[in-house]
């Protein structure tokens, strides 16, 4: 767990492995604020982190290490920009089983105009100190 920059809150940070599909070999990150003031936001994390532990098959998480290198599948969706800030992801942790189906569904109301340019590589950062690599799988879904 990280502290946030007001030190008044704590977050799991994430960052994931592409392992599949065109963006394979690429990080997506990110982070869940599971100690705020704030409850609609503890409450996001929770419901996050649950999507999480159902998408490895890892129901009883003790700590978040349990949770490393374990393949999963993701969605991601571009968030046009908003509020003065650009571009960001929408991540969707899918369970194995119900992967297909629900991401089906979101595909009915897309976040995106279909016409929207690739993203370039990012660059590759260094790790923080006490940080782990964890390799995750992110499915291809259809264009």
């Amino acid at each position: 767990m990280r502290v946030t920059r007001n030190g008044m809150g704590q977050f799991l940070w994430l960052m994931l492995d592409i392992l599949d599909g065109p963006h394979k070999g690429r990080k997506i990150f990110d982070q869940l604020n599971l100690v705020n003031p704030n409850p609609t936001t503890v409450e996001i994390a929770q419901r996050t982190l649950s999507a999480i532990c159902h998408a490895t098959g890892r129901m009883h998480v003790s700590d978040s290490e349990e949770l490393h290198l374990i393949p999963m599948t993701i969605q991601v969706k571009i968030k046009p920009p908003k509020n003065g800030y650009g571009e960001s992801n929408a991540i969707a942790y899918l369970p194995p089983e119900g992967g297909a189906r629900l991401a089906a569904q979101s595909l009915l109301q897309p976040l995106q105009p279909a016409a929207t340019p690739p993203l370039p590589p990012r660059p590759r950062w260094p790790l923080r100190p006490g940080t782990r690599r964890a390799d995750h799988r992110a499915a291809p879904l259809p264009d």
